[in-house]
């Protein structure tokens, strides 16, 4: 049964039944193949790699400088106890061998034959989805029982996977670039990344946020037979919770307010907040419309942008071949006022609105309240967002044409969640479409509204 309410913080020490359970009510991934690349951007991505990639002619750190870092205190710590994912740092003399799948720390003090075996991706808890990441080694080793160096770099390296779940946006952000940028914010772009993996599209997509975070050719582990030595490293990224940042366990006290300014940053977003719409103006609110197609999409999404222009709303819509139009959708979300959306990881892009703004979220039938507010209500708050939610009743559902009205499915939705997530998921997640009784949902965009007129 899903609990009703979060815990007041992760345990540290272990994983409790209780983190389990919500760890399970974070959006599954709607798709685990690569978003596809249309010929322009094919084109633009061959134009670009040769700057994003390290190469075996990339210079290198003066002897003096990699003596400086030879000489520095060692330290080697790795932490297997948080429950989202696996981290390793390094002080001193790192080596990268990066299709040998190792991280050597070089040291005259190393314990022999200690080996510590993680994949850098922050999603710990599902097995098949960490069984796509690949494994690395982190090992100790003597001075004179180590790999030469072949490239030398003055500042950290942060290593992680671009595997898993990339191209859904909600595990874009979550598993990915939230915790980016809290390995990495605090180096100015001083810092290199490593990674595993790799997914050269995601990557590119991504590109302008990766920059500011990076100043530095990328090293592709995948394919790079150099012995790279850092100073310092981190394998493995750190995620707090589902599109949200802890500031206790935050560098420096970073909150997700720092990272909505540093997403605005990297796409050069021009609205910081919301304003009041004065309707003598001849300007409206704008209400972006997140439209799905195949499951949970809304059959009559027509008499929705009619029923919303009629109230008084600019209606856009996007349709997912628009959402992956970064940075352009990034632009459109941020000249918005409202988001509307099913429950899905399209609600994810809400990072690019305005403060202030609005997400409304519809839940499909089934009991969804909490895995919908889990993921995309409570993080709400921290981004100074506003959350208004309207569930469906059953007559809104596609599924009463699929399951008789006296099945579980309708009179003990509860009972089908107690089945498994695999059971939940398949049948209100994947199944089910919505045809929404706009009479019904037309009194939440009124009010809605109101909120940003005079």
């Amino acid at each position: 049964m899903l609990p009703t309410k979060l815990p007041e913080e992760w345990s540290q020490d272990e994983t409790t039944e209780s983190s389990k359970t919500e760890l399970k009510a974070e959006e599954k991934s709607e798709t685990t193949e690569p978003e596809s690349v249309d010929s322009e951007n094919q084109e633009e991505i061959k134009r670009v790699l040769p700057a994003l990639v390290e190469t075996e002619n990339h210079p290198a750190t003066t002897s003096d400088e990699f003596a400086s870092n030879q000489n520095r205190k060692s330290k080697l710590e790795c932490d297997f106890t948080h429950p989202r994912a696996d981290i390793c740092t390094m002080e001193g003399d790192v080596r990268v061998l990066g299709t040998n799948s190792t991280i050597l720390f070089v040291s005259s003090t190393a314990q022999e034959f200690t080996v510590s075996k993680l994949r850098p991706y922050a999603r710990k808890w599902e097995n098949k989805t960490m069984q796509m990441i690949r494994e690395l080694n982190v090992k100790q080793a003597l001075p004179n029982e180590s790999p030469n160096c072949t490239v030398h770099h003055d500042v950290p390296v942060v290593v992680f996977s671009t595997g898993g779940f990339v191209g859904n946006v909600f595990h874009d952000y979550t598993d990915i670039l939230i915790p980016l940028y809290l390995a990495t914010n605090q180096y100015t772009g001083k810092v290199k990344f490593a990674v595993t993996d790799m997914s050269w599209w995601w990557i590119f997509k991504y590109l302008p946020m990766i920059k500011v975070l990076s100043s530095y050719p990328i090293l592709n582990l995948d394919e790079d037979h150099n012995v790279h030595c850092f100073p310092s490293a981190q394998i493995g990224l750190k995620s707090h919770k589902p599109l949200g940042i802890d500031p206790a366990q935050a560098p420096n006290g970073y909150t997700m307010q720092d990272f909505r300014v540093f997403i605005r940053k990297s796409f050069s977003l021009e609205r910081p907040s919301t304003t009041v719409v004065d309707l003598k103006s001849g300007r409206r609110p704008r209400l972006l419309i997140i439209l799905r197609r195949g499951t949970r999409a809304i059959v009559n999404e027509d008499e929705l942008v009619a029923a919303a222009e009629n109230i008084g709303f600019m209606v856009v819509t996007a349709d997912p071949e628009k959402t992956r139009e970064l940075p352009k959708f990034a632009h459109v979300v941020n000249s918005c006022d409202v988001m509307l959306g099913v429950h899905g990881a399209g609600l994810a892009n809400m990072l690019y609105l305005p403060a202030n703004a609005t997400v409304i979220q519809i839940l499909p039938w089934g009991n969804l309240g909490f895995v919908g507010r889990y993921d995309y209500g409570f993080p709400l708050p921290d981004m100074v967002l506003r959350y208004v939610e309207h569930e469906i009743k059953e007559d809104e559902s596609t599924l009463i044409h699929k399951y008789p009205r006296n099945h579980a499915v309708f009179t003990n939705p509860q009972a089908i969640h107690d089945q498994g997530w695999a059971t939940m998921y398949r049948i209100f997640l994947t199944e089910q479409n919505i045809v929404l009784n706009i009479t019904r949902f037309k009194g939440v965009l009124i009010d809605v509204f109101r909120t940003y007129v005079q």
